[in-house]
């Protein structure tokens, strides 16, 4: 279904119509990514404050590097935990809908980072849902459920004593490709990976 975009006058042109399309999509970027930011900021404060966590623990907007076959390309984790060096959680924010996102972050997880993070969080500031991603399945849902930092301390104690492998992580990466090819160019492989 195509949607109508208001361009505030007439177009001049085609050149001109597409300029006029272009702002307003950017508008409406600039819109959603001011909501995010927020959604973003409220997790993180939340997590600090009620459940415990170090600011050296978080990092937000944090991008990886993805090769798949001589593609690289990139995705991001709003936030991310890190614990006593090791990952614990990656978070994927969104405006509506974060359920959405739940493929999206397991394959984040289990194969876009160095080490793979045992669980994901999506939410939209109002829901959370915590993702084993070993399993795939719900570990918990609502903010007050999820792991304090003591919890999560714990939990990643008993996880490295089960160490996981991503059996399938060409599948994961394509996931991922799908996910990043909306907003994100691709680059073809030409030696070795700079930043």
């Amino acid at each position: 279904m195509s949607k109508l975009i208001q361009l505030g006058r007439i177009p001049r042109s085609p050149e001109d119509r597409q300029l006029l399309i272009s702002e307003q999509v950017a508008q409406e970027e600039r819109i959603a990514n001011m909501g995010l930011d927020r959604v973003r900021a409220m997790i993180v404060e939340y997590l600090v404050s009620e459940k415990g966590y170090l600011k050296e623990d978080i990092e937000t907007e944090k991008e990886f590097r993805v090769e798949l076959n001589d593609v690289f390309f990139n995705v991001k984790a709003d936030i991310v935990i890190n614990i006593g060096g090791g990952g614990f959680l990656l978070a994927k924010c969104a405006m509506s809908s974060p359920e959405s996102w739940e493929r999206y972050s397991i394959a984040l997880c289990r194969v876009a980072c160095s080490e793979t993070f045992p669980f994901c969080l999506v939410t939209d500031g109002e829901f959370a849902r915590l993702i084993n991603v070993q399993t795939g399945e719900i570990a918990c849902e609502g903010f007050k459920r999820l792991p304090s930092r003591t919890e999560a301390v714990r939990l990643l104690d008993e996880i490295s004593k089960t160490p996981f492998s991503c059996a399938k992580p060409d599948k994961e990466k394509r996931i991922l490709f799908a996910f990043s090819g909306i907003g994100c160019p691709t680059q073809e492989k030409k030696g070795p990976l700079t930043d």
